[in-house]
């Protein structure tokens, strides 16, 4: 039999047809199911502020969510790893947009300060927090060498005509697309420096930036209220020669011992604010400040709303002992009572609230902060650090139905009832109300009540007891 060329080609190809099409298709369909699907996604809405991140080095970075499709990879795991070490801080990064996908996943877009890189890191699976490949980052920290008391006063050095490297609206690189110094901080940028060669100022406060450890101070009181806010480098200050006339003795005024003065007592703090406890949870705090990082507003007791930053700075520069006296668990603990960092709440919603933001009417997680300790290191003022620690309590819920009034300690105190009676507890009552049953499955224990007065029962699946009574009175069983 004969057949031609193209009917062997028609054949063979309706057979291949046939056969690899349902294959195609089902391959296909097996492809789409191992991606998965964003559920969710929006810009960032918190403060710009309390969302400066690190890499971890954990994950990649990806232009697209890493398991969806058509994700590239923009970033090893190890290159983030190589860059949150970096002592560059053109190395920060920027959060500001969140997706949550159908396998329960939550992802960040990202940005560097110097927008090197871009893209979509795995952030864990909570909204409440920064992990995976991300954590909260503070991009300046606690510094004080004594310059910055409102006392001294100071002239700006090194400027350059027709340039301004010298005053910056924030320490450089420490917060995205933030760079110099605006007129009275909101006018037009200052473009030329050297106009205020004459001014004088003092200097209100001082920090160093994360990566660099640059020294950083914040002009105050200046005779030219432009520059007021603006941040400047120890480099481009000098101190003017102030002359103060020595007073003259008085030989009738009796002499008197001269108390010994007052003295910084520390010149840095950490504060150990993290936690990795669950929902009703009390645990010790953990290494890491996210109140700082996040700029967080914190409410000491029944008291008002106020910024957690502030209160720690405060509390460096407010320290102070006279000179030769030992720092001390009780004179920190003093010392951290009055600026009511010793017994405190937070709020947690994505991130910590801060000033600018309202108490959402949804679902929140309170952070209780309970003082529990110090460690002190160094020998002398010039070098004494403390490490604050304390034990942390969380509760998740709603305090929608609670007042507009209410204070932070209230809807703590609030989530944390919500959240006990939730669980099982004892009931005693009628036929509506059964009575009350403790016990376990092994031995279901003691049931009291009256739908017809069932009477009294005791003992155990295995070994029900004996029963004796009538039908409107069953009587006991043993």
């Amino acid at each position: 039999m004969k057949i031609s060329f193209k009917k062997a080609l028609l054949i063979s190809s309706m057979t291949l047809g046939s056969l690899t099409l349902p294959s195609i298709m089902k391959a296909q369909s097996v492809s789409a199911k191992s991606y998965a699907k964003v559920t969710f996604g929006r810009s960032m809405v918190t403060p710009a502020s309390a969302r400066n991140v690190n890499v971890t080095g954990n994950n990649g970075l990806y232009s697209k969510i890493g398991t969806t499709k058509g994700a590239k990879l923009v970033a090893s795991a190890s290159r983030l790893a190589d860059l949150k070490s970096s002592n560059l801080d053109q190395d920060n990064w920027r959060a500001y947009r969140v997706a949550t996908t159908n396998r329960g996943s939550v992802y960040y877009k990202i940005v560097s300060f110097d927008g090197a890189y871009r893209g979509w890191v795995y952030g864990g699976t909570s909204t409440y927090r920064f992990n995976g490949g991300l954590t909260s980052f503070a991009t300046t920290g606690t510094y004080n060498d004594g310059r910055a008391d409102n006392k001294t006063v100071y002239k700006l050095t090194g400027l350059v005509v027709g340039e301004n490297n010298v005053l910056y609206k924030a320490p450089a690189w420490t917060q995205y697309k933030v760079g110099r110094a605006k007129i009275n901080g909101n006018g037009s940028v200052i473009g030329d420096a050297t106009a205020y060669k004459n001014a004088t100022f003092t200097l209100g406060s001082s920090v160093d930036n994360s990566r660099s450890r640059e020294v950083w101070y914040q002009i105050s009181n200046s005779s030219n209220a432009d520059i007021n806010g603006a941040w400047v480098q120890a480099s481009n200050l000098v101190a003017t020669k102030v002359t103060t006339p020595t007073p003259t003795p008085n030989p009738t005024t009796p002499s008197n011992p001269t108390p010994a003065p007052s003295v910084q007592a520390v010149k840095t703090a950490t504060f150990d604010t993290s936690s990795n406890g669950g929902n009703g949870q009390t645990v010790p705090s953990s290494t890491g400040d996210v109140l700082k990082s996040d700029n967080a507003d914190i409410a000491s007791g029944n008291g008002a709303r106020h910024s957690y930053v502030d209160a720690q700075n405060k509390f460096v520069s407010d320290f102070k002992l006279a000179k030769g006296t030992p720092v001390t668990n009780d004179n920190v603990k003093t010392a951290l009572a009055n600026e009511g960092l010793t017994d405190f709440y937070a709020v947690n919603h994505y991130s910590f609230l801060t000033k600018d933001q309202a108490l959402p009417a949804k679902s929140i997680q309170m952070w209780h902060y309970e003082y529990s300790g110090v460690t002190i290191t160094g020998t002398s003022a010039d070098n004494i650090n403390v490490e604050i620690h304390y034990n942390i309590t969380k509760y998740e819920g709603d305090p929608s139905s609670m007042s507009q009034g209410a204070t932070w300690k209230q809807i703590f105190t609030y989530l944390q009832s919500a959240a006990k009676n939730d669980k099982p507890g004892t009931s005693t009552g009628t036929s509506s109300n059964p009575g009350t049953s403790t016990g376990t499955p092994s031995n279901p224990g003691t049931s009291t009540g009256t739908p017809s007065n069932p009477g009294t029962s005791t003992g155990t699946p295995s070994n029900p007891g004996t029963s004796t009574g009538t039908p409107s009175n069953p009587g006991t069983s043993t």
